[in-house]
Formats: C-alpha cells, structure tokens, sequence
C-alpha cells in the first residue's frame, strides 16, 4: 500500500483516509515533515524547518537528513 497525504477542500489534511489528529504521533509527525518539504521543493526554496527529529524510529533522523542533503544539492 502506497501512502497517501492530501489536502482537502476545507484545508483538512487526512493521511491514508485518516483525518490529522487520529493518526500516531510518528505518522504525524510524518506528515509535518513531508508538507514542508514538498513546498520546498516544488517552490525552489530549498529551505526546511524541522522539530522533533526524536519522534521517528531510529532509522528516522538519517533518512530525513539524506532528504534534505538531496532538497539542498
């Protein structure tokens, strides 16, 4: 199953046909990293944001960085 995020007519945001709020705290999280991030790389800003790089799994924080090496070569 692939994920999917989307952003709804009433700017709610639902993630695999889940609203926001009941979702876990790392799918959350998940999704407050994602958003960002595709704004930034679609607008060209290349300039992310992030809190909380403690909420993923272990391997979490090293793929975030390596998307965000990528967002900024």
């Amino acid at each position: 199953m692939v994920d999917h995020i989307q952003i709804n007519h009433d700017v709610s945001i639902t993630f695999n046909g889940f609203a926001y709020s009941l979702n876990i705290e790392s799918y959350q999280w998940g999704i407050d990293t994602l958003m960002p991030y595709a704004i930034a790389a679609n607008s060209g800003i290349r300039f992310v944001l992030l809190d909380r790089l403690d909420v993923p799994d272990l391997n979490g924080p090293t793929d975030v960085l390596a998307m965000i090496d990528d967002l900024i070569a």
